[in-house]
């Protein structure tokens, strides 16, 4: 007599018996540089960190400029401001096949400071004019897969090792679709 065959089992089946990793998410980091160095002590740590970037909207800013017809006279205007001791004052060469050149006079976060800016530089008979600037942000974040047994991974640990890391929080990944862009599909 040979002895039973086991009855294979369907994935789904086996979920419950051996569930998969967890995922944590750790972040925002708003700095590139110290996402990485977390990623760094994160390895140290035996995990394996992958580094996701985000990116939303943070509002408008106002760029206060003064668009001219040629590269040279914005180089005119910008050593008259310069000269007369406006700081702030960046060139903006033309586009490619373009003539038009922008000096630049700053980036507000609000429009009543971009209009005083304006004010302020009209005394250098110069008439610049406020361009609403849709801002985006970027932030970093750190996912973790958590296998069955492991503890969690200690983000105040992780705040106190790496410089810059502070205000980070917890959360689940998110879940992201497969390379390729096609909707995952279960059997």
């Amino acid at each position: 007599p040979s002895a039973p065959i086991p009855r294979l089992q369907l994935a789904s089946e086996a979920g419950a018996a051996r569930p998969a990793p967890r995922c944590t998410s750790i972040g925002p980091f708003a700095d590139q540089a110290v996402a990485e160095r977390a990623v760094l002590w994160l390895r140290g740590e035996r995990r394996e960190p992958r580094l996701r970037t985000t990116r939303r909207e943070a509002g408008t800013g106002y760029w206060v400029m003064i668009d001219t017809p040629t590269m040279q006279q914005a180089a005119r205007v910008s050593m008259r401001l310069r000269a007369a001791g406006v700081a702030d004052v960046e060139v903006l060469p033309p586009a490619a096949d373009a003539t038009r050149a922008v000096v630049s006079l700053g980036i507000y976060g609000d429009r009543a400071n971009a209009d005083r800016r304006v004010e302020e530089l009209r005394r250098y008979a110069v008439n610049p004019q406020v361009v609403e600037q849709p801002r985006i942000e970027s932030t970093w974040w750190i996912d973790v897969d958590v296998a069955t047994g492991a503890g969690p991974v200690d983000g105040g640990a992780l705040e106190r090792a790496v410089e810059g890391a502070r205000g980070l929080v917890g959360e689940t990944c998110p879940i992201l679709p497969p390379p390729g862009g096609a909707p995952a599909v279960s059997p």
